[in-house]
C-alpha cells in the first residue's frame, strides 16, 4: 500500500466500481449508477468496517430480495477460474462475507455453504459467528465436518470462527464460559500439516486461557506427552504466551522453564527516568544465577502505562530466553520505543516499568512521560 493510502482505502471508488461491474454481470437488473450513488454515499468519513457494511447493505438493496437466490447471484458476483469474471480475492471480498453475517441467520444450510466457499478467497471467521450464537449444535456439526476439509482455509476457519476472544469480531460468550465444545474441535487440528491451521489453533487456545488457564495447562501438558514432534511443540509455546508472562507455574514446568529461578539482580537501570512521547525507554539489566545447576529463564518486561483517569494499565512485552549456567552472568540492554499508535493513547505522567523472569517481578522503575 503507498505512502498516504490508509488501510480502509481498500473499499475506495476503483473498488465499488468493480462491484457494481460484478453485480451487474450476476443480476443484470441492478442499476449500475444507482449502485455506486448508494455504495459512495458518505464513503470517506467511514471507516473500514463501517465501509463493509455499507457494501453489504448495498449489495442486499440491489441482488434478489429471495435470500438463497441472491446467495447463487452473489456467488456468481465472486467470480470462477472457469467463469467470465476472476475471482475476487482478500479484503475485497470482505462485504460478501458480512452480507452472509448480517442477512443469512434464517437461512442456515445455505449461509454454511456460501461461508466455505468465501473462506477459500478471505475469511468467514467473522460471519459464522452469529450462526454459532443461534444455532450452536448445528453449526459445530459442520465444524467437525470440516476438520476433514482438504482445504486447509476451511480448516482454519473451524479454529479461527470458534476463537472466544477473536479481535474485531463479536464475542462467544457461551464458549468463554465453557469451552469444551472448543476444545473438542482443537483436538482435531493440532496436528495440521498446515502451520495456518496450527497457528490459529495457538490462538485459540490462548484465547482460552485467558479464562480456563488450568484447563490450556492440563491441554498443552497432555499434547506435548502425546505428541513430542517439533510442530506441536511450536504450537504449545505460542499457545502459552500468556500463561507464561503471568508466570503460570504448571505451564513453565510443560515448557522447561525453572519454575523458581535463584537469581541475584545484581543491576536493573533506566538511561533516563524522563522520557519523550517519540524517543525510546532504554533499560539495562544484569543478572547472576545463584542455582548449582543450569536454569532456563524467559525474561520480558511490563510497562503500565497512565490511562486517562489516571490509573495504571499493564503490558507485558517480550525481551528474551535464556538458560543460565550455574553461577553465570548475565547482561542485557533493551530499548522501547514509545511512538504514537493507532492501538493506544498516551497519557503524561508518572509510568511504571517492571522486570520480569519467569513470570516474576524482580525490579522496577518509574519514569515520566512528557507528551
Amino acid at each position: 500500500m503507498s505512502t498516504g493510502t490508509q488501510f480502509k482505502d481498500i473499499f475506495n471508488r476503483e473498488a465499488i466500481l468493480d462491484l457494481s461491474r460484478r453485480a451487474v454481470a450476476a443480476a443484470p437488473g441492478v442499476d449500475s449508477r444507482r449502485f455506486v450513488r448508494e455504495a459512495t454515499h458518505g464513503l470517506e468519513s467511514l471507516e473500514m468496517k463501517d465501509r463493509v457494511r455499507l457494501l453489504a447493505r448495498t449489495l442486499r438493496a440491489h441482488l434478489a430480495p429471495d435470500y438463497p437466490r441472491a446467495l447463487e447471484q452473489l456467488e456468481v458476483l465472486a467470480g470462477s477460474e472457469q467463469g467470465p469474471l476472476t475471482p475476487l480475492r482478500g479484503f475485497r471480498i470482505w462485504p460478501l462475507c458480512h452480507f452472509v453475517e448480517d442477512y443469512g441467520l434464517d437461512h442456515l444450510d445455505a449461509s454454511m455453504r456460501m461461508m466455505r466457499l468465501l473462506t477459500t478467497r478471505f475469511t468467514s471467521e467473522f460471519a459464522i459467528r452469529p450462526f454459532l450464537l443461534r444455532y450452536p449444535e448445528q453449526t459445530l456439526a459442520y465444524l467437525h465436518d470440516w476438520t476433514k476439509d482438504p482445504d486447509e482455509t476451511v480448516r482454519r476457519l473451524v479454529s479461527e470462527g470458534t476463537r472466544p476472544r477473536l479481535p474485531w469480531a463479536q464475542r462467544l460468550p457461551a464458549f468463554q464460559k465453557d469451552p469444551t465444545p472448543v476444545l473438542a474441535l482443537l483436538e482435531k487440528l493440532k496436528a495440521d500439516p498446515a502451520l495456518f491451521v496450527r497457528r490459529s489453533v495457538a490462538n485459540n487456545l490462548n484465547d482460552i486461557a485467558k479464562d480456563h488457564p488450568e484447563r490450556v495447562v492440563d491441554v498443552v501438558r497432555r499434547w506435548s506427552r502425546e505428541s513430542p514432534a517439533p510442530e506441536t511443540q511450536w504450537l504449545i509455546r505460542h499457545a502459552s504466551r500468556t500463561l507464561v508472562k503471568q508466570g503460570n507455574p504448571g505451564v513453565l514446568e510443560v515448557l522447561g522453564f525453572t519454575r523458581k529461578p535463584r537469581l541475584e539482580l545484581q543491576a536493573f537501570k533506566l538511561a533516563s527516568k524522563a522520557v519523550q512521547l517519540g524517543g525510546a525507554l532504554q533499560l539495562h539489566v544484569e543478572l547472576r544465577s545463584k542455582a548449582r545447576s543450569d536454569q532456563k529463564l524467559v525474561i520480558d518486561y511490563r510497562i503500565h502505562h497512565r490511562k486517562a483517569s489516571g490509573e495504571l494499565s499493564p503490558k507485558v512485552f517480550k525481551w528474551t530466553t535464556r538458560q543460565l549456567a550455574a553461577g553465570e552472568r548475565l547482561a542485557l540492554q533493551r530499548v522501547h520505543k514509545i511512538q504514537p499508535i493507532t492501538t493506544r493513547r498516551y497519557y503524561p505522567g508518572q509510568h511504571r516499568v517492571e522486570l520480569l523472569v519467569n513470570g516474576q517481578a524482580l525490579g522496577s522503575h518509574e519514569f515520566t512521560l512528557s507528551v
